[in-house]
């Protein structure tokens, strides 16, 4: 019986993971629109969760379009698309989906606290993002909010950076979020060794 139980568990699991992967950006936009809508910090995480896991190709467009208060809601159909240059443009392409008239279409506007929880998840995007300025947005994301699900992802784009500063920017919040989250007192006190002389103001006060 615990073995039946276990292969079906294993398969629940594989099922449901297979489905989220099927699922378009709109359809997990649609089934988390309303508190998209609404951009509550307490609600608004799991519909944050779903988007990123889905490794959907736009997830970042969308992302960086909510961010920006760029989102407009179709009050009949709640259908959700961006707005740019006065032109709708739908999430799932980006295609051009002809002038943006306001009539029947509600703002959604993220407070700072969705804003910050949404330049969080674009960390992942942009750590190894082309552009310098992104890969900088995106150490000061994790500056400002501190997570231990950051610190495998700066170690892994520590390989790819290839600006000398960054790099050493990356190394000392590796150190930094080492020390803070790091799962055995061993590895603690290699970032404390590694980091231990540094004058850095951010440093002294994380010793």
């Amino acid at each position: 019986m615990r073995v039946l139980a276990a292969a079906l568990l294993a398969c629940w699991v594989i099922c449901s993971e297979a489905a989220l992967s099927a699922q378009s950006l709109s359809e997990i936009i649609s089934t988390h629109s309303k508190v998209i809508a609404k951009s509550s910090r307490k609600t608004i995480q799991p519909a944050i969760d779903a988007l990123v896991a889905s490794k959907l190709p736009n997830v970042e467009f969308m992302l960086v379009q909510w961010r920006a208060k760029a989102l407009w809601l179709n009050k009949s159909t709640n259908a959700i698309i961006a707005v740019q240059d006065k032109r709708m443009i739908d999430l799932d392409t980006q295609s051009d989906l002809g002038p943006f008239e306001k009539a029947g279409f509600k703002q959604i506007k993220p407070n700072s606290g969705v804003r910050n929880l949404i330049s969080g998840a674009l960390v992942a995007f942009q750590l190894n993002a082309p552009e310098i300025a992104m890969r900088k947005a995106a150490l000061a994301s994790i500056r400002r909010n501190e997570d231990p699900a950051y610190l495998p992802l700066l170690e892994q784009s520590l390989g790819l950076e290839t600006d000398p500063a960054l790099v050493a920017e990356k190394q000392q919040l590796v150190h930094l979020l080492t020390l803070k989250y790091g799962q055995s007192a061993d590895t603690r006190l290699a970032a404390i060794a590694a980091i231990g002389s540094s004058l850095d103001v951010e440093v002294r006060a994380a010793l």
